[in-house]
């Protein structure tokens, strides 16, 4: 009963908003600005709202600064913080410090495109696809989706700015461009790749959970297996491929641009031929994927990894383009660095890989 009378409760609820939302406004005028004289900043937005998200980034320094920071609500409506004006008409946030809000960048932030969007639906088309086994149109989604996503990066993102710092206020002055550790860019690298290592952790589960419940079956038999030759073939060539990339990196923060373009094809070439020999160990030894969860399991395991190693050529040709149009140099570098740290996920899961397919199953026979 109070199941049931807390619904209806609830559904009332929901009824008065969605008609205090539909019903007909008239000439009813706007709400005032922070009606119930709040202390925080969300009730600095004005009625109607105003083109642009804030007016200034305002400097805080009490819990209800609206109420304990005398005029705050005049300077911030005056501009008297930190980016009062968008002089050059790019959007623009601050980045600071993580304990203490320190200003420590002038972040530049993309502006609207339809790039990303696109690349939205035609990933989703590629999935959808795949759902009903259309390979051909997989493939064609796939391919129209990955060309959307490097023309949005692009043009969008790691933008060379017209100067190297902005005054933004309050008599500070922040650079434009910084890469490596210091940049969002990187730390986001770091986190997806984070996310992409539990996703394998996940894999390399299923692996071992299988070995454990069928530990006299898996493998099957004393010769299944990708073999050790082929998959250590494929790690030298990892880990050479993952050297030139270092060595790409070293060339570019010393301004000799043709070391990095030969650097990174180097790279890009061991890559693929290592990605090509990993897989080529299961198909050798003939692994049926069809035949036992065992073979079904080295195999999505070695494609998994074989896939990551041909994003990381594509990060690496990209960079190489980047390079070729002027626009990855010792000063201007956010790619490079973004790419590197990349390629030390990838050397980490090939050699997961490696270890886990090629010398796994010797030390349980």
């Amino acid at each position: 009963m109070v199941s049931t009378v807390g619904a209806f409760v609830f559904a009332a609820g929901v009824l008065v908003v969605t008609w205090d939302v539909l019903r007909p406004k008239g000439k009813e005028p706007y709400a005032e600005r922070n009606p119930w004289n709040a202390g925080t900043l969300e009730w600095l937005s004005e009625n109607p709202g105003k083109d642009w998200g804030v007016r200034t980034v305002p400097v805080v320094t009490t819990r209800y600064p609206l109420w304990q920071q005398p005029n705050f609500v005049r300077d911030y409506d005056e501009g008297r913080f930190y980016l009062p004006d968008a002089e050059e008409g790019k959007r623009e946030t601050l980045i600071t410090s993580v304990l203490d809000a320190r200003p420590i960048q002038c972040l530049r932030v993309p502006g609207n495109t339809f790039m990303t969007m696109g690349a939205a639906f035609l990933t989703g088309g590629a999935f959808i696809a795949a759902t009903f086994y259309a390979w051909t149109l997989t493939i064609l989604f796939s391919i129209a989706a990955l060309i959307s996503i490097l023309i949005w990066l692009w043009r969008g993102t790691a933008v060379i700015p017209e100067k190297a710092e902005k005054d933004v206020g309050l008599g500070l002055k922040l650079p434009l461009y910084v890469s490596g550790p210091d940049s969002v860019g990187w730390w986001a690298m770091f986190i997806t790749m984070i996310g992409d290592m539990a996703a394998f952790a996940s894999l390399l589960f299923g692996y071992f959970f299988y070995w454990t419940i069928h530990s006299t079956a898996f493998p099957p038999t004393a010769g299944a297996g990708p073999g050790q030759f082929w998959p250590a073939v494929a790690l030298m060539l990892v880990l050479a491929s993952w050297g030139a990339m270092l060595l790409a990196r070293r060339a570019n923060a010393a301004d000799r641009p043709g070391n990095l373009r030969f650097w990174l094809m180097g790279s890009a070439v061991l890559a693929v031929a290592g990605g090509a020999a990993l897989l080529w160990g299961p198909h050798e030894t003939g692994l049926d994927p069809t035949s036992h969860v065992y073979p079904a399991t080295v195999w999505v395991i070695a494609i998994w990894t074989a896939v990551h190693l041909g994003v990381g050529v594509i990060m690496t040709l990209y960079c190489l383009a980047r390079s070729a149009a002027s626009k990855l140099t010792a000063a201007h570098d956010i790619d490079i660095h973004n790419v590197v740290l990349y390629w030390h996920f990838a050397l980490v899961t090939m050699t997961v890989t490696v270890a886990v397919l090629a010398l796994f199953p010797l030390a349980v026979r």
